[in-house]
């Protein structure tokens, strides 16, 4: 039998995640937090045989995502890179900032180097994470996040810098451990718990200390005309993680429906 397989979103834990509109100038790339799409068609130092049109999805990245460069040397040059950041809702909130930005070939090798400042020049916590390589190993794409606030209808200029000495370390409220399968998250706002021996989601979820549920301990279910197909909490879902950091966790959970002894299917969370 053929297995079946379902893909879900990753657990991404996080302080906040909005919708904001981001734009960098010297790149000539427009950058929205719900789709990457071309602006103009330049870029300092990066050349591409073929560029695709406006609103077009960027090329898939070959490389695996999240991944850590195999060559970590010491930058040999710094670059700027200003991003704007515009409040569209009229309202004054904390946002959680997410983009990618491409690097110059041989620019970048070592990700802690690279750091993000506010309009007043002042680093702030940053998480960066390599997504795409050229083929001298060194960096082609970066996913930046961090958190900041706007006020309403603000427009602010952040910059994504390498310098020449790493960039500096700031304490942050998320946690996690992992103890014989059991995942400890915790925030600093929302905690929770994961098992991997009987994978549930989310269980003894609280938030700001306050106990507020757990997901059905049945497990996840995939619901067709005829039956359902229980998610097998006998065997042993893998969890790992994709990605981390000051900003945010992303854990990835693998598992399979249907009996121990012929799975009927597997799924990704």
């Amino acid at each position: 039998m053929k297995l079946l397989k379902v893909s879900t979103l990753l657990l991404l834990f996080a302080a906040s995640q909005l919708p904001l509109y981001a734009k960098t100038d010297e790149s000539k790339y427009r950058l929205s937090l719900e789709k990457l799409r071309l602006y103009k068609r330049n870029y300092k130092g990066i050349n591409p045989e073929k560029l695709p049109g406006y609103g077009q999805m960027l090329p898939v990245v070959k490389k695996a995502v999240f991944a850590t460069p195999a060559n970590q040397d010491l930058p040999k040059e710094e670059f700027s890179v200003p991003v704007e950041l515009l409040e569209e809702d009229g309202k004054s909130r904390n946002v959680s900032v997410r983009f990618g930005i491409p690097v110059a070939r041989g620019a970048s090798r070592n990700l802690n180097f690279l750091r993000v400042v506010d309009p007043q020049g002042k680093e702030i916590p940053a998480q960066f994470a390599a997504t795409g390589f050229w083929n001298d190993g060194s960096i082609k794409w970066v996913l930046v996040s961090f958190q900041t606030k706007l006020g309403a209808n603000e427009r602010a200029v952040y910059r994504v810098e390498q310098k020449l000495i790493k960039r500096k370390a700031f304490a942050t409220p998320l946690k996690w451990s992992e103890k014989n399968g059991k995942w400890q998250i915790n925030t600093g706002v929302l905690s929770a718990e994961i098992n991997s021996e009987k994978f549930a989601l989310l269980e003894n979820i609280r938030v700001n200390g306050k106990l507020i549920g757990s997901f059905d301990k049945k497990g996840l279910e995939l619901r067709d005309e005829q039956n359902v197909l229980q998610a097998c909490n006998f065997i042993k879902t893998k969890i790992k993680i994709e990605e981390a950091g000051a900003d945010h966790l992303t854990l990835r959970a693998d598992g399979f429906y249907g009996e121990p002894e012929a799975p009927l299917g597997s799924y990704t969370v």
